[in-house]
């Protein structure tokens, strides 16, 4: 069996991207206001690709609850190094989208907060995505 101390650096390798999630959706979160002002040529790309990063997001919470990524217990390490390796890709991809909108608003680009409750992408679904805000605003613009 693994050491300890193996699954505990895996599992605050977890917090730690979860982390970096929550973050990442919390910049976006304060874009909104801005993403509204703009025009609906600009707008609808950004509010696409938020669709889709959302629809990726439900999709890794999904696995994390099959994983056992969703807070109940610990993970084994092997589905550990598996989330990990399907939520990575994801981080640095919302990360490149958060900084894309920063810059289509005019904003400037902001350090990622720490993140005070690393659940937001343990699988449990029961966090604020606000990725689904810009979807739904998207529709109302319709």
């Amino acid at each position: 069996p693994p050491a300890a101390g193996a699954v505990g650096a895996a599992g605050s390798d977890v917090a730690r991207v979860t982390a970096e999630v929550q973050a990442g959706m919390r910049r976006f979160e304060a874009l909104l206001p801005q993403l509204q002002q703009l025009p609906r040529a600009q707008f609808d790309p950004i509010a696409n690709e938020a669709q889709g990063l959302h629809e990726r997001f439900v999709r890794l919470q999904q696995r994390g609850t099959q994983l056992g990524a969703d807070g109940r217990g610990p993970m084994q390490p092997q589905a550990e190094q598996e989330y990990l390796s399907e939520m990575r890709p994801f981080v640095t991809d919302l990360s490149a989208f958060v900084a894309r909108v920063e810059q289509a608003v005019g904003a400037p680009a902001a350090a990622a907060p720490a993140a005070s409750q690393p659940a937001g992408a343990s699988g449990r679904g029961d966090t604020y995505n606000p990725l689904d805000d810009l979807v739904l605003r998207r529709l109302g613009k319709a």
